[in-house]
């Protein structure tokens, strides 16, 4: 069976009060206690071939590097060069954080709406790329970038300056959408299902 490991987003603050303001502004949606999204449906989506695995990571609402790397260290013992990555928001920049530092085999990334740069200590050193992605860069045809032209909260300048940095990318790796946002609303993503089975 093949393994599909994926990571979500979260939020990240310099200082507590930050936090804590964060928690005091954040609008819940009652109405929708059990919207689930299309992470939620991505096993119902694959079939019975395919075993997803979402990494719940700790206190994501006040992420940090440090305590997601431990996590996601108790999941390697789960990880061959069969396995299929999707990293989120805040998950894609920690898949990329943590293959640089830590490099493990794979089959495919899919980095979904991804943030570049700094978010408080999650954030990409400033070296050259070719330094920065060299446990990568051997497998650029199995990365594959997805971001929306609308998005609010990762702005489309994140996904020019990761193909920029990977200049050879091929243009069947990168998914532009006009509408779909963060990902944040979406049930399904038919696109990810697709290039998962047959690309």
């Amino acid at each position: 069976m093949k393994k599909v490991i994926v990571i979500g987003g979260g939020e990240t603050f310099k200082d507590y009060p930050g936090y804590i303001e964060f928690l005091t502004n954040l609008k819940l949606d009652l109405d929708k206690p059990d919207f689930k999204d299309w992470k939620a449906n991505l096993q119902e989506d694959l079939g019975d071939e395919y075993k997803v695995i979402r990494i719940n990571m700790p206190n994501k609402f006040n992420s940090k590097y440090k305590e997601w790397k431990i996590w996601f260290d108790k999941y390697r013992p789960l990880i061959d060069n069969e396995t299929i990555f999707i990293g989120h928001s805040l998950g894609a920049l920690f898949l990329h954080l943590y293959v640089r530092e830590n490099p493990f085999p794979f089959k495919k990334i899919f980095f979904v709406a991804a943030p570049y740069g700094e978010c408080d200590d999650f954030h990409l050193p400033t070296m050259a790329p070719q330094e920065m992605y060299t446990a990568l860069n051997d497998k650029q045809e199995y990365l594959y970038f997805y971001h929306s032209k609308d998005d609010k909260i990762v702005p489309l300048s994140n996904f020019n300056y990761y193909t920029v940095n990977y200049g050879n990318l091929k243009s069947p790796n990168t998914r532009v959408f006009e509408d779909r946002g963060h990902f944040f609303s979406q049930e399904h993503l038919p696109e990810i299902v697709e290039d998962i089975k047959t690309r």
